[in-house]
């Protein structure tokens, strides 16, 4: 006896191994907002840092303060809106410790200052004598990015 068709046992059999393999890509293609959103306040750090690094505010002629600072407001959004002026939108909650200043400033060898002190000017008495924590909460899970006072370097912690 030939066979030239598939029993409906082996169609189901199918059906079953694709649905599970569609399943498992279905769920490895969602968002990950919490990373992504790490990632873009360590972009923005990391590009405000560079800025500094190579922006000497001790030069007497034409100080521009804001090179090098940036604000805590600009690196979230509570309102989880996208304009044009900020292209990106949050989805994880900001929180930070009260000691946290609300603006960064680096200054040329990247070190971290409270910019609230002195208007923006990277003098001794700004600079930061602990490490920053900014941290992001979303769904039960942080992320944190960690500023090394002496360094200016920038770690992130994702929990898992």
């Amino acid at each position: 006896m030939k066979k030239e068709a598939f029993t409906l046992l082996e169609l189901i059999f199918v059906i079953v191994i694709i649905g599970i393999l569609s399943g498992v890509a279905v769920s490895s293609f969602k968002p990950h907002h919490l990373r992504n959103d790490v990632n873009f306040v360590l972009m923005k750090l990391e590009q405000t840092r560079y800025k500094a690094m190579g922006y000497d505010k001790s030069l007497s002629s034409d100080i521009n303060y804001s090179i090098g600072c940036i604000s805590i407001d600009d690196l979230n959004d509570t309102n989880g809106t996208t304009t044009k002026s900020k292209p990106y939108t949050f989805y994880s909650q900001y929180s930070s410790d009260s000691s946290s200043p609300q603006i960064i400033c680096f200054d040329i060898l990247g070190k971290v200052h409270d910019g609230t002190k002195d208007d923006n000017k990277t003098t001794l008495s700004s600079l930061e004598t602990s490490d920053l924590n900014l941290t992001y909460t979303y769904r039960n899970k942080e992320g944190t990015l960690l500023i090394d006072h002496l360094t200016g370097n920038i770690r992130t912690m994702i929990e898992n």
